[in-house]
């Protein structure tokens, strides 16, 4: 079958994978980690994240319910790089779920630090500080290739990256708890790829 006919389908299971991972993980830390005891959110944070979580989640959903709402925005693209989209959005959603599996009770959404919070360095953070953006920019480019348009790269790409502009301040936080351990542990790893 034609890519482009199954296009929405494979939006679909992606995304909703993405969605069904981020919330029973969630849930679970939610019921196990505690209260939130030092949040340090930058000002601008929560709103410019609510905004471009709104519109990215919901171009993506115009893009798998009714695509052709999304015409003037769309990219060309050949069929091959349509199935690379499928493969990575289904490795981004292999490595999603592990890190939430590795976080376990220390995810939150925000910039803070939990009762019991304990520094993670196993699963994919033995390598690299902050996989879960890795994630995020990786499904930003299969929600490209997947639905080959122009708009909703963009918007998931501007979401991912105003996500992830937080680090320094996450970072901080974490070398305020977790002093030298987060010091060497920032030293033998890299910010969102593995250290060459």
């Amino acid at each position: 079958m034609h890519i482009e006919t199954l296009s929405s389908y494979l939006l679909f299971i992606i995304y909703g994978l993405m969605l069904l991972i981020r919330l029973l993980y969630g849930l679970l830390a939610n019921r196990r980690g505690g209260k939130a005891i030092l949040r340090k959110e930058p000002g601008w944070s929560p709103i410019l994240m609510t905004s471009l979580m709104i519109l990215s989640n919901g171009i993506l959903l115009l893009a798998i319910a009714w695509p052709e709402t999304l015409q003037a925005t769309a990219v060309p693209l050949p069929e091959g790089w349509r199935w690379l989209g499928l493969a990575l959005g289904l490795c981004m959603d292999a490595l999603f779920m592990w890190v939430h599996q590795a976080l376990g009770q220390n995810w939150a959404v925000g910039v803070m630090v939990k009762e019991n919070h304990c520094l993670v360095t196993a699963g994919p953070y033995h390598w690299v500080r902050h996989p879960m953006y890795t994630a995020l920019f990786g499904f930003s480019v299969a929600f490209f290739l997947l639905s080959a348009n122009a708009i909703v790269g963009a918007l998931w790409l501007a979401m991912t990256t105003a996500s992830a502009w937080r680090v320094g301040e996450e970072e901080r936080l974490l070398t305020e708890t977790f002093g030298t351990e987060y010091e060497r542990y920032m030293a033998r790893t890299g910010r969102f790829l593995p250290k060459a």
